[in-house]
């Protein structure tokens, strides 16, 4: 519906003749009064609103309060695993340094195209996050199960063969990133450990996601700080050689790397299946077996 000039200008004077004081309004939906309204598009607040939000205006102080107070269980945990996983590759780079200057240039250039590649995990984590919190809202326990395994299986799947893709073009796209024989050298070596693996780390961001949204944050933290810890301990043992372990380098960074991640996924994985998990993940058994089983 197009606009003439009489219109546009009725409506400015009636918001400049209307005096409206804000602090009379105490939800968003009454600062809507506040806008200059056309007749001929004049809309029914709730009309406009989902149903399941029609209400919001009505939540109570302690209500408000008890939501706050959810959003900072969930939020400060999540802040924390991700401060933690941060850290982390700081970590790795730090003591990478120690070795030169092209193993931190070996891993930025191959790191670039690794996390380019590993779009599949946001783009899957966003659709399988949705799908578990909103059955686990809805008390679907089976429904949320299943949600869980499908999440699981699509990015150990999708992560397994893409990694197998780009561990086999390596030799293509490498050398147009114009680097220097050595770091390219080295970004081969790393490639050749971690390309393989994408499936398991996206798996290991599944078990964070699946936490939080079955309810523990907490769990999800936890698993971060342990995926973080294991790279952070093995990554100096391994890159310099220091006890038993072998002098490995930047190879030895990247099984670090991986061993951290398989951990969590290992570990995460396991804790689905036991009584601490409010959503008991049957990996290797379907529902219709379960079913029968306990009949």
């Amino acid at each position: 519906m197009s606009l003439d000039w009489l219109t546009l200008s009725r409506s400015a004077k009636f918001f400049r003749g209307r005096r409206v004081k804000t602090r009379h309004y105490n939800s968003i939906f009454d600062f809507q009064n506040m806008l200059p309204v056309i007749p001929s598009q004049r809309l029914s607040l709730v009309a406009s609103l989902p149903p399941e939000v029609a209400g919001a205006a009505d939540v109570t102080r302690e209500q408000s309060r008890a939501i706050m107070k959810e959003v900072v269980s969930y939020g400060i945990p999540s802040m924390g695993g991700f401060m933690v996983a941060s850290f982390n590759e700081m970590v790795s780079l730090f003591w990478l340094a120690k070795v030169g200057t092209a193993p931190v240039a070996a891993v930025t250039v191959l790191m670039t195209i690794y996390w380019t590649m590993m779009t599949f995990n946001i783009i899957t984590g966003v659709g399988s996050n949705a799908l578990i919190a909103r059955r686990f809202g809805e008390g679907a326990v089976d429904d949320s199960e299943i949600a869980i395994r499908a999440a699981f299986l699509m990015k150990f799947v999708m992560g397994t063969l893409i990694g197998l893709i780009a561990w086999a073009l390596m030799p293509c796209f490498l050398p147009l990133m114009d680097v220097a024989p050595d770091v390219e050298a080295m970004a081969f070596s790393y490639g050749h450990i971690m390309f393989p693996a994408a499936g398991i780390v996206g798996c290991s961001y599944s078990v964070y996601s699946a936490f939080r949204c079955i309810g523990m944050p907490k769990m999800a933290w936890w698993m971060q700080l342990l995926g973080a810890g294991t790279n952070m301990i093995l990554d100096p043992l391994l890159i310099f050689g220091i006890g038993p372990f072998p002098e490995l380098g930047i190879v030895g960074a990247a099984i670090g790397a991986v061993t951290s991640y398989s951990l969590v996924f290992l570990i995460g994985m396991y804790v689905l299946t036991t009584r601490y998990s409010p959503i008991k993940v049957r990996w290797f058994t379907s529902r219709g077996r379960a079913w029968k089983s306990s009949r």
